[in-house]
């Protein structure tokens, strides 16, 4: 598949197949590194910025994946699963944070 991507480098099909086989292998420079070409070549497929927001997420980059999963709906504001998956973050970040004082 990296021969594949390597040879056709602007396919969003093979281009996010090699990524989630990265991102499943735990190799996420890699995966980061394929989505970063993709937007770049097609930088109007929510898909890809959300795709790539999983990856950092998974990889403990919170505030990455929260960029771009805002960045997927600047350029597609119906995109359903980046405004989930940005609306899940939120959340469970509002959960986690210690109480203010007074409460």
């Amino acid at each position: 598949l990296r021969l594949a991507f390597a040879d056709r480098p602007h396919s969003r099909r093979i281009g996010v197949r090699l990524a989630e086989l990265e991102s499943e292998a735990g190799e996420w420079p890699a995966a980061e590194a394929i989505y970063r070409r993709l937007t770049a070549v097609h930088p109007d497929d929510p898909r890809l910025w959300n795709n790539w927001a999983v990856v950092q997420y998974r990889r403990g980059d919170r505030h990455g994946a929260r960029s771009l999963w805002r960045e997927a709906l600047r350029r597609a504001p119906d995109y359903r699963p980046a405004a989930e998956a940005l609306a899940g973050a939120q959340a469970a970040e509002d959960e986690s944070a210690p109480p203010s004082a007074g409460e």
